[in-house]
């Protein structure tokens, strides 16, 4: 499957359950095997960008440079897709080098990532300009992406998760939340009688609304229509289970149960925690589609 390609919609599964409401999962993992779920979408546009730039200018090729944590899905999913289209990539990574390395991080290396370690206090200031500026002087044409591919582009591919979907079927479309990214995406490209459920996997996650908003007005450059499309939000903050990164003997055996009973492979920083926030909000009125964002590998890791 080559890498940028259009491709058919992803499967959508039904998940029945013995005298429970049934729902559609959109298995976004499947996408490809190394872009898993909602990376593939994020990365798109962004890699599309950076092979025009490199067209433009080929005897200055584009690099990508961005931002993660030692166990960051989309650090992973960078690196990989660099290794595939030929695209030299710089991952800043938060906090200072470890002393044994995460599989995520082992990968990403010998994808031929360039991996450099961030003081977490440098780290916080990675959205400023100055900081942006430093990165242009160290490494020269390069294309920013943020942490999570929470950009215009991102959020653009975020904007095609649907694409192919019957959404008459639905009146909800659920899915985790780190950046609200995928959740922005998600609500510009829904009719007006979904709601959109958004599950942050960390502590306090309330303030992602914000950063939904913030992703909306680059859109929409209207305040009123921003607000407009917000009132479908509804943001679930109570199944972070103890904060990001973490996980409990709760999410294990629910994992166990949804591979063993539905062939459904969950991980356990994501997309486990907002499925079982879905399950206990849901009720017999609410038609859902729940959006695999992937992610699979981090399970390597806790």
């Amino acid at each position: 499957m080559d890498l940028l390609v259009p491709h058919s919609p992803p499967r959508i599964q039904r998940i029945e359950r013995h005298a429970r409401p049934a729902f559609d999962v959109l298995r976004l993992d499947e996408v490809h095997p190394l872009l898993s779920g909602n990376k593939w979408f994020k990365l798109k546009y962004n890699l599309l960008k950076i092979q025009e730039e490199t067209q433009r200018y080929p005897s200055l090729p584009c690099k990508l440079v961005t931002f993660g944590g030692p166990y960051s899905n989309h650090i992973h999913a960078c690196a990989a897709a660099g290794h595939v289209l030929g695209i030299h990539t710089i991952g800043l990574i938060r906090g200072e080098e470890p002393t044994a390395w995460s599989p995520t991080l082992h990968d990403a290396k010998n994808w031929g990532m360039q991996l450099e370690f961030i003081q977490r206090e440098a780290y916080a200031e990675k959205d400023t300009e100055d900081f942006k500026s430093w990165i242009y002087e160290q490494y020269g044409h390069v294309l920013i992406v943020p942490e999570g591919g929470s950009n215009y582009l991102g959020i653009n591919g975020c904007m095609d998760i649907l694409q192919g979907v019957d959404l008459d079927q639905y009146n909800i479309i659920a899915c985790a939340m780190g950046t609200g990214a995928t959740v922005a995406g998600l609500l510009m490209s829904s009719p007006a009688h979904i709601r959109v459920w958004g599950i942050p996997v960390l502590k306090g996650g309330s303030f992602l609304k914000d950063e939904v908003r913030k992703h909306l007005v680059y859109f929409l450059f209207d305040e009123e229509a921003v607000e407009s499309v917000l009132e479908r939000l509804v943001i679930w903050d109570q199944y972070h289970f103890g904060g990001y990164g973490k996980c409990t003997s709760e999410i294990d055996v629910f994992m166990t149960e949804m591979n063993a009973q539905h062939e459904l492979p969950l991980d356990k920083i994501y997309t486990a925690k907002a499925l079982m926030g879905v399950l206990e909000q849901m009720t017999s009125s609410n038609r859902v589609l729940f959006i695999h964002t992937g992610g699979l590998q981090g399970n390597r890791t806790v």
